[in-house]
């Protein structure tokens, strides 16, 4: 998780190019969405949001879209979820409607 500290997101592209389109990415995806979360990482975030178009596939994005509504539960500062909500949700509540 230093890649999600340091805010090193050439360093995390490389890891999900590394795993490639499987569980496990979509696994350590979640993984290091949450990390982002807790340690109120916007710009990661906003970069795992990309990433999240990118890599996984439309049937891949139905199945993670949730970990979006609980990462913002893991912010611990009200500012930081009333961002998340208004800015980050309405990209992920989007996908396919």
């Amino acid at each position: 998780m230093d890649a999600v500290e340091a805010q090193d997101h050439h360093k995390l592209k490389d890891l999900y190019e590394e795993h490639g389109p499987s569980k496990d990415a979509g696994e350590l995806y979640i993984r290091v969405l949450y990390h982002a979360c807790a340690k109120s990482r916007r710009s990661t975030i906003i970069f795992l949001v990309r990433q999240y178009y990118e890599i996984f596939d439309e049937i891949q994005q139905i199945a993670m879209r949730q970990c979006f509504f609980y990462g913002k539960y893991k912010m611990r500062d009200k500012g930081d979820r009333k961002w998340y909500d208004e800015c980050v949700l309405p990209l992920v509540r989007s996908v396919n409607q």
